[in-house]
């Protein structure tokens, strides 16, 4: 599955976890892919016009190495921090989810505005949630 589709499906869950100490170099959670092997850009057909909007979203679901190396470089030294230090950490970590969620976010909307109505059809089906058939699993 293409980063781009995992970007998609822990956006539609509303969660990228971050690598390590949590800052996604954007590895979100990966949904099932539509099909083996295929990418998005084949399957909606894009048009090089599209595909500056569909890197946009790929670029988006990246945090910089710099922001990562900062906060893994900031993890190290939690053994040795106060709680009120360690959770001051986590609530970065947990901003840095939310600002990243909403960049994400917004160059999704971009890319769906550029696509056409059957590419928009498409992308809607391609990403949607699935929803678990009989009962729940324990």
């Amino acid at each position: 599955m293409t980063h781009f589709m995992r970007a998609v499906a822990a956006s539609a869950v509303a969660g990228a976890l971050l690598v390590s100490v949590g800052v996604a170099a954007a590895q979100a959670p990966q949904a099932p892919a539509p099909n083996k092997g295929s990418d998005l850009p084949t399957l909606l057909h894009l048009r090089p016009d599209q595909m500056p909007a569909y890197r946009a979203v790929e670029a988006a679901g990246r945090e910089p190495p710099t922001v990562i190396a900062q906060l893994r470089a900031k993890e190290e030294r939690l053994l040795s921090e106060t709680t009120p230090q360690r959770l001051d950490f986590e609530a970065e970590k947990m901003d840095l989810e939310v600002a990243h969620e909403h960049r994400v976010w917004a160059a999704l909307r971009k890319f769906y505005a550029v696509l056409t109505p059957d590419q928009q059809h498409t992308f809607d089906q391609l990403t949607a949630p699935h929803v678990q058939q009989g009962p729940p699993q324990r």
